[in-house]
């Protein structure tokens, strides 16, 4: 029977120098695993940017840099994966799912924010008047 990944990785932590140790990637993966992940990573995202954008009517900046904080991923990934998710965002926006039920999908996550700005403002520009 093939060990877990984690088990293995600390069995291979604790032998000594003069015992054999295999590689990481010896270990047998479960296939579709990592696409079963990967789509309820995308689940949680797609509620996020809902959030984001919809509840707390968040920039577009603003709503990719704290997707960034949240998942961390780059921002282009985060585009990347957005722009797959547009069926699971319209029926969020159809539905009009409501803070509750996205707390209640996913409690993990913290879905009392209050609105504020992520990115840095640009101070105005002073007026400068010349007397003569």
């Amino acid at each position: 029977m093939a060990k877990k990944k984690g088990i293995k990785l600390f069995e291979q932590m604790s032998e000594t120098d003069t015992e054999k140790k295999e590689s990481v990637t010896d270990v047998v993966r479960k296939p579709g695993r990592r696409s079963e992940l990967a789509n309820n990573r995308n689940r949680k995202m797609a509620c996020r940017y809902y959030y984001y954008t919809s509840i707390l009517k968040y920039s577009y900046e603003n709503t990719m840099q704290a997707l960034e904080n949240d998942f961390d991923l780059s921002k282009i990934t985060i585009i990347e994966i957005v722009e797959r998710l547009t069926d699971n965002l319209k029926e969020l926006k159809v539905k009009k799912v409501n803070r509750e039920e996205l707390e209640e999908a996913f409690p993990s996550f913290n879905w009392r924010h209050k609105a504020v700005v992520l990115t840095p403002q640009i101070p105005k520009q002073r007026e400068v008047f010349i007397l003569s």
